[in-house]
């Protein structure tokens, strides 16, 4: 059983074994990523470093799995902010992005340093995207049970992130958390490699109609079962 400081998920014995296969499989996939894009990785931190002054990592901490915080590790795409900057979210057309950043972060490019955190153990490949603290602390007050989606490891891509994408409203983040749940509910490897390949190609994510078909599969499916007395949320794999 997977818990969270209020309440818990219940998830098969299957779905259990397989989060320790995931976790097998997520390291040996990011070390090979990383060995075979280490001259891409390259290139890109020269890039960063010269186009602009500042760091060539931006380093934020997030809540992951049972909300405990580690460092976000991701190519810095914007300019170094000055001390006591309050935390703004980044707007389309940011004038804090730099020109590598911009580049960066249209490719998702200024991801991939996140496979070190998939090494130490702190992200999955596949899984709920983590939020940054203001952010997430908000979300957690508006939304019910927000804090469901962190039972696993956030992920560098994740179903919610393909279907549904950034949000800008308190109702697309709702939405985009039954994503979550709905991905919670069914995680397995066929499901996680179907998000990866979607993640990479695209094909059917950006397709508006698959993308409306999704949606209501999603509202119709997302209803967990609560149980009050033991205030637990009770999750059965349905595929």
């Amino acid at each position: 059983m997977l818990s969270n400081p209020d309440r818990s998920i219940v998830l098969t014995s299957a779905q259990q074994r397989y989060l320790v296969y995931k976790n097998l499989y997520d390291v040996g996939l990011a070390l090979v990523v990383l060995v075979l894009c280490a001259p891409l990785l390259l290139v890109l931190m020269a890039w960063v470093k010269l186009d602009s002054r500042g760091g060539v990592f931006y380093l934020q901490k997030r809540p992951g799995r049972n909300n405990r915080l580690f460092t976000l590790i991701k190519f810095r795409s914007m300019t170094v902010p000055e001390e006591g900057d309050a935390f703004l979210l980044t707007q389309a057309n940011d004038a804090r992005l730099t020109t590598a950043g911009k580049w960066l972060r249209k490719l998702h490019m200024d991801e991939l340093p996140q496979l070190i955190n998939v090494l130490l153990g702190h992200m999955s490949l596949v899984g709920p995207r983590p939020l940054p603290e203001p952010l997430y602390a908000a979300y957690q007050q508006a939304i019910p049970d927000y804090n469901l989606r962190h039972v696993i490891k956030p992920g560098i891509t994740g179903f919610a992130q393909i279907w549904q994408g950034y949000t800008n409203t308190m109702e697309e983040e709702t939405l985009k958390w039954k994503y979550d749940m709905y991905y919670i509910q069914r995680i397995s490897l066929k499901n996680d490699l179907m998000i990866l390949r979607e993640t990479i190609f695209g094909k059917r994510s950006r397709n508006i109609a698959e993308r409306e078909a999704q949606r209501k599969i999603v509202i119709a499916n997302n209803s967990p079962e609560i149980t009050a007395q033991s205030q637990r949320i009770k999750i059965t794999a349905l595929g």
